[in-house]
């Protein structure tokens, strides 16, 4: 800015020997210069406007005022309001502080400035008349409660600066038919679309590592859902009461099959298969044997080390029972379609399983089979027979 304004000073310099009229039009352009060039360095952008001072004002005109309704301003956040009708939120603000509209029932739309960053708990929340909200791209965080119990919502374009969701963050909104969720979300935390009714599908983007248990439940509308292969982590009843979602669409292979049944998907269609993994190959045979009236069965050994493993007994050739491990991952139904769901029992360890002779009721000889697996991988070998007599 030097050079700039050294030359525009010379070329007021020069204007002095003139008429008064003309040197008060080169000091009216010597300021345009000086103002322009300002400007144009220091990159001035809604986002840095001044902050405004502490006070009140206007919840439909966003100006400083005393006349009711009101909100307050104190350091840059808003930090509570009384409004009914519109409100607009001044440039320079940078924080909507915890409870700043809580409850506000006749607050029908809200503008927020590209200079605010985060929108605290409880901000928006019971704001009973609130229809749609555009949250500007400054924004990165969402406090829990945020928008929830926003009966009247419709929908919802969350920025893609935003790298979390709180807590029961759009709770209970009820009218909310269609909610975008970027790719710069890593978290959806607890309950955040608890109880959305109208929500009649979703897509998680691959940014997400973490879908929070409740995040989605009784979304009762809800009748489609891709999650991510990206997701790691996902909560119990995240998915829970959705009667509406037969299938989701899942490729990954973080998640195990008892995550997802305790997310509520179980009774689901997948509708990725999982990603082939080379089979479990047996090196050992498992072994059987009988001591004092109870047949123990081990698992033998398997090329990797199993995360779940069926011990299933046969006397006679006959199948009488099948104990999952009681530690691991959850068999899917799948990889055990001879197996009764009777005779089913998760009474066993990774390492063996027992049955009293007594199931084998009057069986001359016995043999058990051990099905291991490991992310998408099985192995299955039976034993040799043994003499029950």
């Amino acid at each position: 800015m030097g050079t700039s304004a050294l030359s525009v000073i010379d070329f007021g310099e020069c204007l002095m020997s003139k008429s008064m009229n003309s040197i008060r039009g080169a000091v009216s352009f010597l300021l345009f210069v000086v103002f322009v060039v300002t400007i144009g360095s220091a990159g001035i952008s809604p986002a840095s406007a001044t902050v405004p001072t502490n006070g009140t004002y206007s919840c439909p005109t966003g100006l400083a005022s005393n006349t009711a309704p009101t909100f307050t301003i104190s350091s840059g956040v808003v930090t509570g309001g009384s409004c009914s009708g519109p409100v607009v939120i001044p440039q320079g603000v940078t924080s909507i502080g915890s409870g700043a509209f809580f409850n506000n029932t006749a607050l029908t739309s809200v503008t927020i400035p590209n200079s605010v960053t985060s929108i605290g708990s409880y901000a928006f929340y019971n704001n009973t008349a609130l229809t749609s909200v555009t949250i500007p791209n400054s924004v990165t965080s969402i406090g829990s409660y945020a928008f929830g119990n926003n009966t009247a919502l419709t929908s919802v374009t969350i920025p893609n600066s935003v790298t979390s969701i709180g807590s029961y963050a759009f709770y209970n909104n009820t009218a909310l038919t269609s909610v975008t969720i970027p790719n710069s979300v890593t978290s959806i935390e607890f309950a955040a679309f608890f109880n959305n009714t109208a929500l009649t599908s979703v897509t998680i983007p691959n940014s997400v590592t973490s879908i929070g248990s409740d995040a989605f439940y009784n979304n009762t509308s809800l009748t489609s859902v891709t999650i991510p292969n990206s997701v790691t982590s996902i909560g119990s009843g995240a998915f829970a009461d959705t009667p509406l979602l037969t299938q989701y669409t899942y490729c990954g292979t973080a998640l195990t099959e008892g995550q997802l049944v305790s997310a509520g998907l179980t009774g689901k269609t997948k509708l990725c298969a999982p990603v082939f993994v080379p089979p479990m190959l047996p090196s050992f045979a498992p072994s059987i044997s009988l001591n004092n009236g109870v047949i123990t069965c081990t698992i033998g050994e398997y090329s990797r080390t199993a995360t779940s493993v069926a011990f299933s007994l046969f006397v006679d050739g006959n199948h009488v029972a099948t104990n999952f491990s009681a530690t691991g991952d959850y068999l899917p139904s799948w990889l055990a379609p001879w197996a009764a769901a009777s005779t089913i029992q998760r009474g066993a360890t990774l390492q063996s399983a027992s049955w009293n002779i007594d199931i084998a009721g009057d069986a001359s000889r016995a043999s058990c089979w051990t099905l291991a697996y490991s992310n998408n991988a099985t192995g299955l070998i039976s034993s040799d027979q043994i003499s029950l007599r």
